[in-house]
């Protein structure tokens, strides 16, 4: 799957990426970052080496927190997720509107009442004319 303008989609494995991957998503940012914590280091080490360590896990923690960062965001947009619901729910009600419109629209009986009605108010307003006219010659 690729956008025009984004780089290569990097999780391969999800066949057809949308909202509903998103807990296969966190699911994998949380196993790959407790794959990475480790405990400490051993053994003797330099000051040049303990400072090179110091660094190493000054960024090993910026990474972690970035992760924690990204499972948060993924949790929050799946929350938000209600929202396509409920746009869901609007266009199945429109949709269902829309067919008991055409239904009513495209019904016999509807057609009659509605040639009918229209010839009344054709009537009315002919008589309502006539009356018009008739008490304007007095």
């Amino acid at each position: 799957m690729k956008k025009e303008g984004w780089p290569e989609f990097p999780f391969f494995w999800l066949k057809k990426p949308n909202m509903s991957s998103l807990q296969n998503l966190a699911s994998h940012v949380h196993e790959k970052a407790e794959t990475y914590r480790r405990s400490g280091f051993r053994g003797e080490t330099s000051e040049m080496e303990k400072q090179i360590i110091e660094h190493m896990t000054a960024l090993e923690q910026q990474v972690l927190v970035l992760t924690d960062v990204v499972q948060a965001l993924l949790q929050i947009i799946d929350d938000q997720r209600t929202s396509q619901r409920v746009k869901r729910a609007f266009r199945w009600i429109r949709e269902k509107a829309k067919k008991y419109g055409h239904r009513v629209w495209e019904n016999t009986i509807f057609k009659v009442l509605g040639a009918l009605g229209t010839l009344w108010f054709v009537w009315f307003l002919i008589t309502l004319l006539i009356r018009f006219l008739h008490g304007l010659k007095r």
